[in-house]
């Protein structure tokens, strides 16, 4: 398994994990710190969660998750709920993508790691 307990706002206290399951091929969100599954997706097929992470960009937060494929599943995090909305793919490249979250410019960033490297902000 793949996890984030990544902060999804201006606190630095994470309220949620994010659990990427490889043998089911899910994503589980959890409310910390009870530990309290809030909701699972299953993404299905047969390429193994590589990444997953939790990470807000100005108004908004999101969760993202990638596969061995080079595919970035990612959907809007409500902060408050822990409800996953809008979910969508997008192929990032044809090889194993990891996520790195950095901070630049007073925002935060995300860095895909792949044969096809992106900057996501």
């Amino acid at each position: 398994a793949v996890v984030s307990t990544q902060s999804t706002g201006d606190s630095h206290e994470s309220k949620y994990c994010a659990l990427a399951c490889w043998v089911d091929g899910s994503i589980r969100l959890y409310s910390l710190p009870d530990f309290q599954m809030l909701q699972s997706h299953e993404l299905g097929g047969e390429i193994v969660l590589k990444s997953i992470l939790m990470v807000p960009f100005e108004e908004s937060c999101y969760l993202m998750a990638t596969l061995g494929d080079g595919s970035l599943f990612y959907s809007d995090l409500d902060p408050d709920t822990g409800k996953l909305s809008k979910k969508k793919k997008i192929a990032l490249g044809v090889h194993s993508t990891t996520l790195q979250l950095f901070h630049a410019f007073d925002a935060n960033h995300v860095f895909a790691s792949s044969d096809r490297p992106t900057v996501i902000y």
